[in-house]
């Protein structure tokens, strides 16, 4: 018995000691569990709590969130993202409901991970949701090495907006652009990074290819961070163009929260849009992210909506940086030659650039344009209602625009003629490009003209038709005193269903004249043209034309223009004029 009694205790010792050792494990495991669930309920208490003060406050109808987010107001009056990547969000509705972004957010701040921590991933985010609700208070510190070094590689501490002149040799420069430039503290604008917003896009597409993907949305839109010397490389020295530099009165505060939000979106992924969400539209976008809250900018705190609400059809890069003038932010503009001109911009001090400024950009006329008009065609008086939304043409004033270039979109034009007291259709210009570079030391002369219209063709003294032409004409120019002379061969084509065969096949030749004049009291432009069109195909007979203009300059964004045109057929000949008051918006 005794020997049983001791081979039975050792065994009932140990199993109740691995009991007791079972039953401290899973008290120690309950215990822990407890603590996290109580620690997870205290957690989602402060999420609890901080999304109830960010409703209290309204954080989510604040104009710095909706541009953290990049909402934009549409056209019936919703907020919407113009973000088009799903990682740019927390929430599945984010793109649409700026609650519910904001919610997520917090709830994902709190979240934990040792790597791609949502705060090392949206920092200009946090940054501004913690000076809201002081979420630093209830959150560890945490390292986001990756954001730490490329900010440190960036080295900002000034912003300067840069406006290369257009290029029309390029369409998706023809414009003009914009970027901005991070400079450094130790001077070394060469290193200095810069930040520029594109079409992604093949450089073998032609022009009607481009536009009509540019139009459509057709191409993806990229942020592209490079040196300052690699731009200078695309825009000065390869492209040929002058650069204007616009300092931006931002201060350390600022750019930082600059720095951070093009971070958060520098891989991100936006539709591009030519007329619209463009390179300066979206630059503007980043822009409206830096202001601090309450800091008074010129005489519009919320100068952004430079973009949606003050440009909600189209953004044109002068208009743009129009906006940055008006709200205060230029604090310093400088003039930069290109290369190619006589004078190396690199070689000569700010006294010596302020003596060779032509007219900043951003002087030039509004880009927008409506007309009134009081004429006569034959024997016909009527009255002519006109829009251009962009963007300038010859007999404009061509302060702040590079000489002999012209660019006009979707102008139209409608008439009401007295004797038939009913308002007809005039004209369509979907697309004009015309460009008379001036001769010099280093660039070949050359002119150019592109333009697809929808118009009104006479085809005898009584009847007119509509029909869609199209003309594209190649040349010279030369510069001789003031006045700009060209010469080019043109080609011409009408389709309209009732010319012959449909269509009017023309070759032939254009010249001209075109002068400014500026005198103490008036200051204008004029210009003469004559074309003569070779029949080839379609319709029968040759075409001569005779153009004259004459505009005077007489208050800002005003103007008197005097127009003629003369016409002559083989049967008949038209004589047109027109006297017009011009608005530019």
């Amino acid at each position: 018995m005794q020997g049983i009694l001791q081979n039975y205790w050792p065994r009932v010792n140990k199993n109740l000691l691995l009991m007791g050792i079972l039953l401290l494990l899973v008290g120690f495991l309950w215990s822990v569990s407890l603590k996290a669930q109580t620690k997870t309920l205290a957690q989602a208490d402060v999420i609890n709590d901080l999304i109830n003060r960010a409703k209290q406050l309204k954080l989510a109808q604040n104009p710095a969130w909706l541009n953290l987010l990049h909402y934009k107001s549409t056209l019936f009056g919703a907020y919407k993202s113009q973000v088009d990547d799903a990682a740019f969000f927390f929430a599945d509705t984010g793109a649409v409901d700026a609650q519910a972004e904001l919610e997520a957010s917090l709830v994902n701040f709190f979240i934990h991970k040792k790597s791609a921590h949502p705060r090392c991933l949206f920092p200009a985010r946090f940054y501004w949701l913690d000076s809201q609700l002081n979420l630093s208070a209830h959150l560890p510190d945490i390292e986001c090495a990756p954001f730490n070094a490329w900010k440190e590689q960036v080295q900002a501490t000034q912003i300067t907006l840069l406006f290369p002149s257009m290029k029309l040799d390029d369409p998706a420069t023809m414009f003009g652009h914009t970027f901005i430039r991070f400079d450094r503290a130790d001077k070394d604008l060469q290193s200095s990074y810069t930040l520029s917003y594109g079409a992604s896009y093949g450089r073998s597409d032609h022009l009607l290819t481009y536009s009509w993907k540019g139009v459509t949305g057709g191409y993806p839109g990229k942020f592209y961070l490079r040196t300052y010397a690699e731009a200078l490389q695309d825009y000065k020295d390869i492209a040929h163009r002058d650069i204007w530099a616009y300092t931006l009165n931002f201060n350390q505060q600022e750019i930082d929260q600059l720095i951070r939000h093009i971070w958060e979106i520098k891989d991100m992924h936006f539709d591009y849009f030519f007329f619209r969400e463009n390179c300066s539209y979206q630059l503007n976008a980043l822009l409206d992210v830096a202001p601090e809250e309450g800091r008074q900018v010129g005489i519009d705190r919320n100068f952004v909506n430079l973009t949606m609400d003050k440009h909600p059809l189209y953004a044109i890069p002068v208009d743009t940086v129009r906006d940055i003038e008006r709200a205060g932010l230029i604090s310093q503009r400088q003039y930069l030659p290109a290369k190619v001109q006589d004078i190396d911009a690199d070689d000569i001090d700010l006294g010596e650039k302020s003596n060779l400024n032509p007219v900043p950009p951003e002087r030039s006329h509004a880009s927008a344009r409506w007309n009134l008009s009081y004429g006569e065609r034959g024997q016909q008086a009527f009255y002519q209602i006109g829009l251009r939304p962009s963007f300038h043409d010859l007999l404009d004033s061509p302060d702040g625009f590079i000489e002999g270039a012209a660019i006009s979109i979707l102008e139209s034009q409608f008439r009401w003629y007295k004797q038939e007291a009913k308002l007809k259709f005039e004209s369509l210009n979907l697309f004009s490009l015309q460009s008379l570079t001036p001769d010099s030391s280093h660039l070949t002369p050359k002119a150019k003209k592109i333009s697809f219209k929808v118009k009104q063709r006479d085809i005898n003294l009584n009847k007119r038709v509509t029909e869609f032409e199209t003309q594209f004409s190649m040349g010279y120019s030369k510069k001789i005193k003031s006045a700009l002379m060209y010469a080019m061969a043109s080609t011409q084509l009408e389709y309209a269903s009732q010319l012959k065969n449909n269509h009017g096949f023309y070759l032939g030749a254009d010249i001209g004249a075109l002068w400014s004049f500026d005198f103490p009291l008036v200051s204008g432009q004029t210009k003469i043209a004559y074309q003569l069109l070779q029949q080839i195909s379609g319709e029968e007979g040759n075409i001569q034309k005779l153009n004259m203009g004459l505009q005077f300059n007489i208050a800002d964004e005003h103007a008197l223009r005097f127009e003629f045109e003369r016409l002559d057929y083989e049967l008949f000949n038209v004589n047109e004029g027109r006297f017009s008051y011009l608005r530019y918006f």
